[in-house]
């Protein structure tokens, strides 16, 4: 058996030499090289995580569907709460101008991280901006500056501003009950000012029979109103 294992070992050893030459001979002519920069610099870039520490990155992120608490301008020192900019539309930007909040909250284009300076309304409770993000047209009365809308009432979170509103020229459709002859209203409508002007009117519904008459009413409708 000896002499077995001994012929074997002779047979094998010149291999393992070779092998083990090899081995030596590239790890010595390996090249060393050394960093490009001192530490920390030329580090791979942190990839985004979940902790609490700011991160910025320098090219553009996209998703298909991002989620926020708040919506800041660049450098995070305006923010506005996601709650707001839900169903708000949002300004088209152009010029090389960018999307950023102003001192208000609202959603604004300005250049870089600057807001355009903030033109409030009356007694400062929404901007020029947000009227305009409402579909909304800033109009001067008095000195006073205060959005008007083509609606019949302010949106959620503005309040009428004084009287001001118009009252459209139209005429109904048939407003007496079944079992009368129809009847319409027709209205010449009220110019925009500052008035609580309504137009009414009253008429008789002719019924079938004598005993039959109705007697009943309209009312001119807002269509446009003046908030703030």
């Amino acid at each position: 058996m000896s002499k077995t294992l001994a012929r074997q070992f002779i047979k094998i050893a010149p291999l393992a030499l070779i092998v083990v030459g090899l081995l030596a001979y590239n790890f010595m002519s390996a090249q060393w090289a050394g960093p490009t920069a001192a530490a920390p610099s030329a580090n791979t870039s942190a990839p985004i995580n979940i902790s609490g520490v700011y991160q910025a990155k320098i090219g553009d992120l996209g998703a298909i569907r991002m989620r926020a608490g708040q919506y800041c301008n660049a450098d995070g020192t305006v923010c506005t709460d996601a709650g707001a900019v839900g169903g708000t539309t949002l300004p088209t930007c152009s010029n090389g101008q960018t999307l950023v909040a102003d001192a208000s909250g609202a959603w604004v284009c300005g250049s870089g991280t600057t807001a355009p300076t903030t033109n409030w309304l009356v007694n400062n409770q929404h901007s020029e901006s947000q009227c305009a993000s409402l579909s909304g047209s800033v109009v001067t009365e008095g000195g006073v500056k205060f959005c008007r809308f083509n609606a019949t009432s302010c949106p959620s979170g503005w309040a009428q501003y004084q009287l001001w509103s118009t009252r459209a020229a139209y005429t109904t459709g048939n407003v007496c009950p079944a079992n009368t002859f129809g009847q319409s209203c027709s209205f010449s409508g009220i110019a925009w000012s500052n008035s609580n002007k309504i137009e009414t009117r009253s008429l008789w519904c002719d019924g079938t029979s004598d005993n039959d008459n109705v007697q009943t009413g309209c009312t001119s409708r807002l269509s446009q109103i003046g908030c703030y």
